[in-house]
């Protein structure tokens, strides 16, 4: 069940995200769940430069979705996940206010401190320097320590796990309704924002079947192999029960761990 407590301003909210209330917010695909790094990590895309809608609280709420969302895909022993925001098309109207900045650094830094295992940013443009030095006084030493500018990012990840927009072999067309229905399904999520009976949750009681790796032969140390996830079934484990999914085509399969923060 994703019950969340915020804390924004003065309130304390508890968060059920509902299904409803978050669908509108993913159609642009502002924010993706989509590889896994070469530590096994989740990674979320976020791309500011396909803000769909007005600032208000539901924005927070589709954040802490894919939060969510991510720790349902995490493996077996892996606690934290990547997060890449590219500014690529962003414009002064589609970046987030500093104000809403601060609510997201709030969710994160005092709600998924553990959770989050690196931030990268990409594409900054020189225009919106002034949005990092605005949000500078933010941030905590922790997460002041997990972000990376402009890296490379085919250090950081497979290049079969990372999306062609970033140099990566990893082709995705976004079709809003094919992945959010994939998402939901593999997830087992009800339109209350609670699991539907038999499915997992949570990272820690999970249990997947992963693709077959290529030979030693045929794969680097550190990389997945390119077998197609549409056609792997993972299998979840739960209160003793399993069922059997068809994975989503968007997630690629999960390369071996190498132990590095």
């Amino acid at each position: 069940m994703t019950y969340v407590h915020i804390q924004v301003e003065d309130n304390i909210n508890a968060y059920t995200v509902f299904k409803t209330q978050v669908k509108a917010e993913a159609e642009t695909g502002k924010i993706l769940l989509n590889g896994f790094d070469k530590d096994g990590r989740p990674i979320i895309y976020m791309r500011p430069g396909r803000e769909n809608t007005e600032t208000s609280p539901r924005q927070l709420r589709h954040l802490v979705w894919w939060l969510e969302r991510a720790k349902d895909l995490m493996p077996p022993g892996q606690e934290s996940l990547v997060i890449i925001v590219d500014y690529k098309s962003t414009t002064l109207r589609t970046n987030p206010s500093i104000s809403v900045a601060s609510k997201v650094l709030t969710i994160l830094q005092q709600h998924y401190v553990e959770t989050l295992g690196r931030a990268i940013v990409t594409n900054l443009p020189m225009l919106l320097n002034f949005f990092y030095k605005g949000i500078s006084p933010f941030l905590d030493p922790v997460t002041r320590d997990k972000m990376r500018f402009n890296p490379d990012l085919l250090d950081l990840i497979p290049k079969s796990q990372l999306d062609s927009d970033f140099g990566g072999d990893f082709d995705f067309e976004f079709d809003h309704e094919t992945y959010w229905k994939q998402i939901v399904d593999f997830c087992g999520i009800a339109e209350d924002g609670t699991r539907l009976e038999g499915y997992f949750d949570g990272p820690k009681s999970v249990y997947a079947e992963l693709p077959p790796q290529q030979s030693d032969a045929d794969t680097k140390p550190g990389t997945a192999s390119p077998t197609s996830i549409s056609s792997a079934i993972t299998s979840v484990t739960s209160a003793g029960e399993t069922k059997a999914l068809d994975s989503a085509e968007a997630i690629p399969a999960v390369p071996e761990s190498n132990g590095a923060l």
